[in-house]
């Protein structure tokens, strides 16, 4: 099954990758992971491990934020894990800023973790605990 981010969740992502950066041309990409031990390579981490910090897989690649809204695959027990990568600015002269973890069911998004702020977005309580300084 494969989970497409509805409006809101897409606009509560980039805004608060906005809202970190200050900075309106962000550059999202999803890391693509590989487990060696399970020698699967996928945007969903948690089709390569069950690790609950993922130290078993390596980072193998990016997927850009146009590919990342075609969807996300979600494991047969309908879960999602993707590690977020929020920059400022495009090609050599960019800066790696913070990594946004978003977790997912089969009813969308269900948790939005920030590096630094911890949880920043919660289903549970459709609240947001937290938003960026405006570096």
């Amino acid at each position: 099954m494969r989970y497409h981010l509805n409006q809101f969740e897409k606009n509560l992502i980039k805004g608060y990758a906005q809202s970190i950066i200050g900075y309106r041309n962000v550059r999202l990409e999803a890391g693509v992971r590989f487990g060696p031990k399970t020698d699967a390579w996928c945007m969903n981490i948690a089709m390569v491990t069950d690790h609950p910090t993922w130290d078993d897989t390596d980072l193998a690649d990016f997927v850009t934020w146009r590919n990342f809204l075609k969807g996300v695959e979600l494991t047969e027990d309908g879960r999602g894990i993707v590690d977020l990568y929020v920059s400022k600015g495009y090609g050599i002269d960019s800066e790696l800023m913070t990594n946004i973890v978003a977790e997912f069911d089969r009813d969308g998004m269900t948790k939005l973790t920030e590096t630094a702020q911890g949880v920043i977005w919660d289903r549970s309580t459709c609240h947001i605990t937290a938003m960026g300084d405006n570096k």
